[in-house]
């Protein structure tokens, strides 16, 4: 069974690797969300956990453009290294 604090940490890393992804500022996603950037950087932190509403899920997905169950799965990333000079 999945924590609040385990489920924290997920959206927290999901959100992080999602804005390296998309190439967003910290800035830039509290403007979108309607959060202040301390907000987000305590979400980031996964200090957020058990005061997250269903509202603010729903922002903080839809500033990633993705669905907020998204928010909670497990992501296995696949780094691709370019080579030098492109």
């Amino acid at each position: 069974m999945t924590t609040e604090k385990e489920a924290g940490k997920i959206m927290a890393e999901n959100i992080k690797l999602r804005l390296q992804e998309k190439n967003i500022s910290k800035a830039e996603f509290a403007r979108v969300t309607g959060r202040t950037r301390q907000r987000i950087n305590k979400i980031l932190e996964g200090l957020e956990n058990g005061s997250i509403t269903l509202k603010t899920m729903c922002e903080l997905a839809n500033g990633l453009d993705i669905k907020p169950e998204q928010l909670f799965k497990k992501l296995e990333i696949e780094i691709k290294l370019k080579p030098k000079g492109e």
